[in-house]
């Protein structure tokens, strides 16, 4: 399951823009865990993103990390954190962020909701 979404993502992202949408890079998002994390993520224009770790049930509570990478391809939008500790996938729409987020090291997947702060 893993090889074929890994597969999934590299075909997907490795097409060109069809559609057009506006870049994520420079902004902000809060992003809302169903697992009771709370993420800020700022996404950099350079395809890396920091974050500040708001809630943290598994720990590292208010701690800020620059261990993480974007790519999107229209409305979709793919990051993972700490060298693909964590892996999230999302569709954008306006201001909102809806998808689903994976690990090696937590119960997965989790559902995930973000809203544009900048």
């Amino acid at each position: 399951m893993k090889k074929l979404l890994f597969i999934f993502l590299i075909a997907f992202f490795s097409t060109p823009s069809l559609l057009g949408s506006d870049t994520i890079s420079h902004s902000s998002w809060l992003i809302s865990q169903s697992n009771g994390h709370e993420t800020t993520f700022f996404f950099n224009l350079d395809g890396t993103c920091s974050y500040f770790q708001n809630t943290s049930p598994s720990g590292n509570e208010k701690a800020i990390f620059d261990e993480c990478t974007w790519i999107q391809n229209d409305k979709l939008l793919f990051f993972e954190t700490t060298n693909h500790f964590a892996i999230f996938v999302g569709f954008i729409k306006d201001n909102k962020i809806i998808g689903s987020s994976f690990s090696n090291y937590y119960d997965s997947p989790h559902t995930f909701e973000g809203i544009k702060i900048n």
